[in-house]
């Protein structure tokens, strides 16, 4: 990334009449900074808070002293970093510091409120009694909807990347073979290629295909059996989201009629994608293409990805995410069915463009259902 994200930013103050903007959720800290800074990655450990402030001609970091030297190293264009002492001084402390010294006393200031812990809250508002707070996460959910040239590229490098692994397991799997072992390849590729960490890896057979979110297990492949699987890797903390389905062998007519049904709603739902189309047009094209097929239409279909696996925008049901599409956002665009002892789902990437799209995950052909040897 570069300062294109500082930039935006600053725009941003300009047009919410804000005297700064503070990150404090952890997508949108290392969005701010540009790197992965680890304690905010690692669960239960919500008290090394990490923030951001960014003013129209200034801008900090601040994080626990455990990250002083990853900041140092890290940071492209924060040579402002201020470290707390952990189990001494909070994050708090130093931001109250940091707004007197920005002249933000008397300020509007907009902070992901949704994400700081009302404690944290209570300290920032006795600290600085006079500024006006604003709640901010909906503005950096926007602005990090549409990204950076090198966010791109790091969303393009993981989503090849777990493509690449969906390959590997449509020439490597073969009946006989546990769910343990299917996650083997999967981890091997994705680590080969680039990927840095695993956060999510559905491998789910048989009947098992029909839960969602759950991890592999030794349960044996046998011929008849799908498979569905899920890949969530990450490059420099930028997701990967994409999900294909397996049979072992030869589908059989109902299998493959199921899959034709998810191909063609995806097909149809790639066809309108463009900037400037809503993502309310977008779902009511597949409310109507799954009505048509004799499916019930699932509440969502499709999702932002970057730091987050779900970001802005959704493509839902509800009016309240209604938005146009804009050149340089991705998309994760999934179809699904689940069953009672089945589930299917086909998921894609894709790189919102002027008048179409780029298809990031192009490495399989997902045109019928994808077989390994039974």
């Amino acid at each position: 990334m570069n300062s294109a994200i500082l930039e935006k930013q600053r725009k941003s103050l300009s047009a919410d009449k804000l005297d700064a903007l503070v990150a404090v959720a952890p997508e949108s800290v290392m969005y701010t900074c540009g790197f992965v800074i680890p304690s905010l990655r690692i669960q239960g450990l919500h008290r090394r808070l990490a923030m951001t402030v960014v003013t129209p001609d200034k801008h900090a970091l601040i994080v626990v002293d455990m990250e002083t030297s990853t900041a140092k190293r890290g940071s492209k264009w924060f040579s402002d970093i201020r470290t707390y002492r952990e189990f001494e001084e909070e994050a708090s402390g130093l931001f109250i510091a940091a707004a007197n010294e920005f002249g933000l006393a008397n300020g509007r200031i907009g902070i992901e409120l949704d994400y700081l812990p009302a404690m944290d809250f209570a300290v920032i508002q006795n600290g600085l009694p006079k500024a006006n707070f604003v709640n901010a996460d909906q503005i950096f959910l926007e602005l990090r909807s549409v990204k950076t040239q090198e966010e791109i590229d790091r969303l393009r490098r993981a989503g090849r990347a777990a493509d690449q692994a969906h390959y590997q397991v449509q020439k490597r799997a073969r009946a006989g073979m546990t769910e343990m072992e299917v996650a083997s390849i999967i981890t091997d590729t994705l680590y080969k290629g680039g990927i840095e960490d695993i956060t999510v890896l559905v491998v789910a057979s048989g009947d098992r295909s029909a839960l969602p979110n759950v991890g592999p297990t030794e349960r044996v492949l046998k011929p008849g059996d799908l498979m569905r699987i899920d890949l969530l890797g990450n490059i420099g903390a930028y997701c990967s989201d994409v999900a294909r389905t397996y049979v072992v062998g030869d589908p059989t007519a109902a299998q493959a009629a199921m899959w034709k049904k998810l191909v063609d709603t995806l097909n149809a739902l790639k066809a309108k994608i463009r900037a400037g189309v809503t993502t309310k047009e977008i779902y009511q094209t597949f409310a109507e293409k799954y009505t048509s097929l004799g499916l019930k239409p699932t509440t969502f279909v499709g999702h932002g990805l970057g730091l987050s696996v779900h970001e802005h925008p959704w493509i839902a049901k509800y009016d309240r995410f209604e938005r146009p599409l804009e050149e340089d956002m991705v998309l994760c665009i999934e179809p699904y069915y689940v069953g009672e002892t089945e589930g299917y789902q086909l998921e894609d990437e894709i790189l919102v463009k002027k008048d179409g799209f780029e298809l990031i995950t192009d490495q399989v052909d997902t045109s019928r259902l994808l077989q390994i040897s039974a």
